[in-house]
């Protein structure tokens, strides 16, 4: 009968301690961070890829790039990159951007802010930064080279 309730006690502390902590960070991803008339394009055409994408670095841009394996690569780590919370860095010099069109010429941009290790994505309802915790290798994807 001990054993049962040792391990019983175990497990209670095993789930309270794995439970959400007050301090913790909400994560979203980009279809939970920006709402769905923003993202009205994205769910229009859930079911294809985008035919055209222009990409803007500092002062650089790359404009109708139609690399159908360059975009999908894009367009599938853009979605997949984890946002937190809100900051105040503000750092102007390191945008970069992003425009998605579709085949019936509807579009969608997204804008991200990458210096050094501080990553964030903007949000134009809110107008304001919020770090990316996770950029699933966007940051990392050679375009315009």
């Amino acid at each position: 009968m001990k054993k049962i309730i040792v391990v019983l006690s175990v497990l209670f502390v095993l789930v309270g301690c794995s439970g959400k902590k007050e301090n913790s960070i909400e994560m979203k991803n980009i279809k939970d961070f920006y709402s769905e008339e923003y993202l009205s394009a994205y769910y229009d055409h859930k079911d294809e890829l985008p035919v055209k994408m222009s990409y803007q670095e500092s002062s650089m841009m790359y404009e109708d790039i139609t690399d159908k394996e360059l975009i999908e690569k894009v367009y599938n780590a853009l979605f997949g990159i984890e946002i937190g919370e809100k900051t105040n860095l503000d750092i102007t010099d390191a945008e970069r951007n992003y425009w998605f069109t579709y085949a019936d010429g509807t579009s969608i941009y997204f804008m991200m802010i990458n210096a050094d290790k501080d990553m964030m994505i903007y949000n134009p309802v809110e107008k304001c930064n919020y770090e990316i915790v996770d950029d699933n290798g966007l940051f990392k994807i050679s375009i315009g080279e």
